[in-house]
């Protein structure tokens, strides 16, 4: 049974993709080995969702501070696993072992995803998805989805991943496998400074778990707020905005440690020395 590996990205117009993402789809191409890898762009998503809606691309948020194409990005994700299954993983992950193996570890007969077990709300996260294309939840999902695009176009942030998805979940328990917070979560959204220690070493943050680290944008993108305890003042556009490829890559940052345990060095020097 074919089991496709997603990855959606999507540069905005008149922009270069960010280096880390280059950094981290290097990194899944490399772990992706032997696996059916699928990088989806704006180039080549119609040969695959030739039936999208045209609303998709004119989806925006009400938070002017979020970006409107991670709630397109909730579209296209859940039109792929609902129209081919397979595992989606957000373009901002660095795999620590093979993907082949981390699909051995989902049940294909059930929608596999991380609860989040720190908040309060343990809630759904989306940036790792494993279906079958005819699992209940994925078809709910899809069909919540859709409709309300066929309403509107502007999305509160969340409104199209956890906030939907959530409740369909909790509703259908019989066809949910929960991977663990740690699979894909060494470092959660809100410990997002961690990522700048110079202090904390991966075996601390990692566990026996732990398949997948999950980036998040804001250290890229911003705003990031300051960090005091590292002495790491805020920055509007990012506390890594201005690294380059060698910094994020040979610096002492935790980040850092996690580039260069998921992408080997030879891969790197290859695809980004000057």
């Amino acid at each position: 049974m074919s089991f496709p590996i997603w990855i959606y990205w999507e540069t905005p117009k008149g922009r270069k993709m960010p280096t880390y993402i280059s950094m981290c789809l290097e990194a899944i191409k490399f772990w992706g080995q032997g696996c059916e890898l699928k990088l989806v762009t704006p180039e080549n998503l119609d040969n695959y969702l030739p039936d999208l809606p045209n609303k998709v691309h004119e989806i925006t948020s009400q938070d002017e501070n979020q970006p409107s194409l991670a709630i397109k990005t909730a579209f296209v994700r859940t039109a792929l696993l609902h129209k081919y299954g397979g595992l989606y993983l957000d373009a901002d992950c660095l795999p620590l072992f093979s993907l082949s193996d981390v699909c051995s570890v989902l049940d294909k007969k059930k929608f596999s995803a991380i609860r989040r077990t720190t908040p309060k709300g343990k809630h759904i996260s989306i940036g790792l998805l494993g279906s079958s294309p005819d699992n209940p939840i994925i078809k709910q999902y899809y069909k919540q989805l859709f409709e309300a695009l066929s309403q509107k176009t502007e999305f509160e942030w969340g409104e199209a991943g956890a906030r939907t998805l959530t409740p369909i979940v909790q509703n259908n328990p019989e066809h949910f496998f929960d991977l663990g917070e740690d699979f894909a979560h060494p470092i959660l959204a809100e410990n997002q400074w961690v990522f700048m220690s110079k202090s904390i070493e991966l075996e601390s943050v990692c566990t026996h778990n732990t398949r997948i680290a999950m980036l998040f944008h804001r250290p890229f993108t911003g705003p990031s707020r300051s960090i005091p305890e590292l002495g790491i003042p805020a920055q509007p556009n990012g506390w890594l905005s201005e690294w380059s490829a060698e910094q994020l890559y040979y610096g002492d940052l935790l980040i850092s440690k996690l580039f260069r345990r998921s992408l080997p060095e030879h891969i790197f020097l290859n695809s980004f020395a000057r």
